[in-house]
């Protein structure tokens, strides 16, 4: 069916909301049965899925229907594996994976969620403290106190520190405390 028709199958009636008719109901319970979700045949049938929920949970003989559809759906496709796991051993292990829970443990990964270790006494007390400091360390940050800067010292002497690295030997440099000598390396 081509797209143009399938919008064509909900049409708006004189108040502008699209009502629920026996054409709807027959295609959404055929899309059902083929395997479409809820929300698939509200974009077949051209409706918001919000409508096609208002009138599964107002006319429960419809939601019904789909229902089923989808049920019967479901179980072609396991019989047609059954039928597959005739000739193929894949096919009868999937059923039995999926619908029995069955499972190969070296085939999967078990995750759980004990832990086990076989470190000493000793060793996890120092686990257990290194924790505990790192939460003080914590709540030392939080509590912390303002921050006082430190004094800039003039620049004087900063190019006085400068002038020695640059010429070590040539140069003296006075400044107001005194004359700097030059750096030896």
């Amino acid at each position: 069916m081509a797209v143009s028709e399938s919008h064509e199958i909900a049409k708006p009636s004189k108040n502008g909301k699209v009502a629920l008719t026996q054409e709807i109901i027959d295609k959404c319970v055929d899309a059902c049965s083929s395997g479409f979700t809820i929300e698939k045949c509200a974009g077949l049938i051209g409706v918001p899925i919000g409508t096609l929920k208002t009138w599964t949970h107002r006319n429960p003989s419809f939601a019904r229907k789909l229902e089923t559809a989808r049920k019967n759906h479901e179980l072609s496709l396991v019989k047609s594996i059954e039928q597959a796991g005739e000739k193929s051993w894949q096919a009868k292990a999937w059923c039995l994976e999926r619908i029995y829970s069955y499972a190969q443990p070296s085939a999967r990964l078990q995750v759980s969620g004990d832990v086990q270790h076989t470190a000493g006494g000793s060793f996890a007390a120092l686990l257990a403290g290194l924790a505990s400091r790192r939460m003080e360390k914590k709540a030392q940050v939080i509590e912390s106190q303002e921050v006082k800067a430190l004094p800039i010292p003039p620049l004087v002497d900063l190019l006085g520190v400068v002038l020695r690295i640059i010429a070590p030997q040539s140069h003296t440099l006075s400044s107001a405390r005194g004359t700097v000598p030059p750096l030896v390396l």
